[in-house]
């Protein structure tokens, strides 16, 4: 399938845009593909994070050339629509009240850190940084991100909030059908709503 549908426009990749959900359904029932699950080889392609807040110039950790990486991915799939059986896209989520944002913590003055702050485990026992809940969760967080995952504590800007623009894929992103979404920070256990996951596969911090 060498063709690009009719409905997209390489140019709006990195605006924000409402698709039009009709006109990529009818594009989708001309082009004619064999359903998926005939192919003798079962192909998936994984999309990680292709999300506004990252692809979007005016996204929270917006990732510079992001749009033109967009499009060579959204290209090489309508290039290879006949050979992929599965498209899973990766959604990082988080909500306003995780370890890893500045409202976790305070200072001595109850100053909140600035992004991008290290936190390591010694100014969590010398009082450099203090967090506001959770005290010996964190602490014992911290000493494990740093005994197993040799990483310090990194306080990351706001972003990818659950239910928010910066959240979702990016426009132009979402014109194509991803049949899985995984999202990371899933409601439940408190482990899994207050840290962070850092792999798609496994956590850095395994959670019991």
């Amino acid at each position: 399938m060498a063709r690009v549908p009719a409905f997209h426009d390489p140019n709006r990749v990195g605006t924000l845009f409402h698709p039009d959900a009709e006109a990529i359904a009818a594009d989708a029932e001309k082009a004619g593909l064999p359903a998926a699950y005939k192919d003798g080889t079962q192909v998936l392609l994984l999309l990680v994070d292709m999300q506004v807040d990252f692809c979007h110039p005016g996204g929270a950790l917006y990732v510079p050339g992001a749009e033109d990486d967009v499009r060579r991915v959204i290209r090489f799939i309508y290039a290879n629509a006949d050979r992929i059986s599965h498209i899973t896209c990766s959604l990082d989520t988080h909500y306003p009240l995780q370890i890893f944002h500045a409202a976790w913590w305070i200072d001595a003055a109850g100053k909140h850190p600035a992004p991008f702050t290290v936190i390591t485990c010694e100014d969590v026992a010398d009082g450099t940084w203090q967090p506001i809940r959770e005290v010996e969760w964190s602490l014992a967080y911290v000493k494990k991100l740093q005994d197993q995952a040799k990483k310090d504590l990194v306080i990351w800007p706001y972003h990818v909030p659950l239910g928010g623009i910066g959240s979702a894929l990016l426009r132009g992103a979402c014109d194509f059908t991803a049949d899985i979404v995984l999202v990371d920070g899933q409601p439940g256990a408190k482990t899994g709503r207050w840290h962070r996951p850092n792999s798609r596969l496994s956590r850095v911090v395994p959670v019991p």
